[in-house]
């Protein structure tokens, strides 16, 4: 617990203690990421099966279920004498490089590199950090997004199949595009959620993937199969909360303030994770789906925040969501056992 909190204080101090964003504590803040997520122990099935497969790799033997990527950046680490600390060392820079470059597009002062850090620490860290193949994926699609807020297209493209390169699954990101091009109303941002969660909750979701799995390839059958009681966690109430109530309060309080482009795609982005998140509710391995969009979820609070015209009310807001990040940070702490096992 003294360790999880040390990292969360120095991390928070690097990015607020300047005037200006500072650089050096960015790559510092990065570099502390990395190693924590390269570092980790052992703390569940895929991190046992990366190990296998590592080591098949390696020997000769049969490796299932992996990109050929993986394959053949495990035997080049294999060769240079490197056990699979390096692999895990390997995905990690991979994903915060990534992180660290779309990040630097969507965060425009400090106050929102804050935010969009810890948040990441306290919203994604745990969800992330034995998928390390898929959290590599996600890190280039945010990336590839973003190539489409900046009307670049082609590249949008390019990257995201470069993200199926390193996990497979990415490919059903395509599909996702049309939501960044076409025109979607507020009304639609909020309903759209709602409608997957209550088919998601409901099992609808997970009853029609039972009816196509003879479509499917095998080694994703078990993904199908893999039904599950559906529930939503504490941090997941609080974040879809939030989201709904910026769309919410300027109708409550009949304010019209014209929001940025960028705001408008975080808000696309956000719309995507939760609709994902929620239709998958109850159909097991494949929640896993939402992931892809997982590193949006802290920027809820940025669009949250840019509601509100007063730079003085922005400023309170920041301060209540640093201290709100904090204690939601011990609590994960207290009742999620991976922080015991992590290091």
């Amino acid at each position: 617990m003294v360790f999880y909190l040390s990292w969360f204080t120095l991390t928070f101090l690097l990015l607020a203690l300047t005037r200006n964003v500072s650089r050096i504590n960015l790559i510092i803040v990065f570099i502390l990421l990395t190693l924590v997520y390269g570092g980790r122990n052992l703390i569940g099935v895929d991190d046992l099966t990366y190990i296998s497969s590592f080591n098949n790799a390696n020997s000769g033997g049969l490796v299932y279920g992996m990109e050929r990527s993986f394959i053949v950046i495990s035997k080049f680490l294999g060769d240079m004498g490197l056990n699979f600390r390096a692999l895990f060392f390997f995905y990690a820079l991979v994903s915060f490089t990534f992180m660290y470059l779309s990040y630097k597009e969507l965060c425009q002062n400090k106050y929102e590199w804050i935010v969009a850090i810890l948040g990441f620490i306290v919203f994604a860290f745990v969800p992330t950090i034995t998928l390390m193949r898929q959290f590599a994926a996600a890190a280039i699609l945010t990336y590839a997004f973003l190539f489409i807020l900046k009307k670049k297209n082609i590249l949008a493209l390019i990257f995201i199949a470069f993200a199926s390169v390193f996990h497979l699954g990415s490919v059903i990101c395509f599909m996702f595009l049309p939501f960044f091009l076409i025109r979607i109303k507020v009304r639609t941002k909020i309903i759209l959620p709602i409608i997957c969660l209550a088919i998601g909750y409901f099992g609808i979701f997970n009853n029609l993937l039972n009816l196509i799995d003879s479509y499917i390839p095998n080694k994703y059958i078990g993904y199908l199969n893999s039904s599950t009681v559906p529930q939503i966690g504490l941090l997941h109430l609080i974040l879809i909360t939030i989201y709904i109530l910026q769309f919410l309060l300027p109708i409550l309080y009949k304010t019209k303030k014209q929001i940025s482009d960028t705001t408008d795609f975080l808000e696309r982005a956000q719309m995507l994770y939760f609709s994902v998140y929620f239709i998958t509710l109850s159909s097991g391995w494949t929640s896993r789906m939402s992931i892809y969009f997982i590193l949006f979820v802290p920027f809820i609070f940025k669009t949250f925040i840019t509601r509100f015209k007063l730079e003085k009310d922005k400023q309170m807001l920041y301060l209540i969501c640093y201290g709100a990040y904090f204690l939601l940070f011990i609590y994960q702490i207290i009742v999620n056992n991976n922080f015991n096992i992590l290091l």
